[in-house]
């Protein structure tokens, strides 16, 4: 006895994340899945011609980007973790590259996943709003988190648009029809509740892009 428990206190952290794939988490184990939604790109175009020659001037241009909304379901038991970074590919419609370099690029990241508990009440009801670190674990309970962000807590939207990606696809729609069907391929990376580095992936979030509106005008 003596010998197999101390064989499994020797397991490294990756066996002890890696028998949580299969129902409820290990202890110690992190387990959390991320979703993106919500992201756009909407371009103004404006094409200026002469009124002698008929001959275009300019092209004024704005394009707004919407970042995304983020949203991680945190299985119950789960330790927290910090969001340090993300690091994104965009894609077209073919799922290469799009871009060139500017598309694809490493955004820093500032945010917390709370632990997979919280902290209960005497007859054991959950404060699902409270940070389970704010009490002692005897009163935590196992507890399935879903948090978003930009959310109530935490109003600042993760930047994973860029600008840059921004006059790309400002720039196609200048010169043909916007890019159809763009997406995001996002890896997060983070730092749990017991100094492990975990990642988090995302495959195909789609970036739609809307030409809002395209005039003319002759000066």
């Amino acid at each position: 006895m003596k010998i197999r428990r101390l064989l499994q206190l020797s397991l490294p952290p990756t066996l002890l994340v890696l028998s949580a794939c299969n129902g409820t988490p290990s202890p110690l184990a992190f387990t959390s899945q991320g979703i993106i939604s919500g992201a756009r790109i909407d371009v103004t175009i404006k094409r200026i011609y002469s009124k002698t020659t008929g001959e275009l001037k300019s092209i004024d241009s704005v394009f707004q980007l919407v970042q995304p909304n983020l949203s991680f379901a945190t299985a119950a038991g789960s330790v927290g973790a910090r969001l340090v970074s993300a690091d994104v590919t965009i894609l077209d419609e073919s799922g290469n590259r799009y871009g060139d370099v500017s598309g694809q690029y490493t955004q820093s990241i500032g945010a917390r996943l709370l632990q997979g508990f919280a902290c209960a009440d005497e007859k054991g009801v959950p404060n699902a709003s409270a940070d389970p670190e704010s009490c002692v674990f005897a009163q935590r309970i196992q507890y399935s988190r879903q948090q978003i962000f930009p959310g109530a807590n935490n109003a600042s939207a993760v930047q994973l648009l860029t600008p840059r990606i921004g006059e790309v696809a400002t720039g196609d729609c200048i010169a043909g029809p916007c890019p159809a069907n763009l997406s995001m391929n996002v890896t997060f990376h983070l730092v749990d509740d017991l100094q492990r580095n975990q990642t988090i992936q995302v495959k195909r979030a789609p970036i739609p892009v809307y030409r809002i509106s395209d005039t003319r005008s002759e000066e």
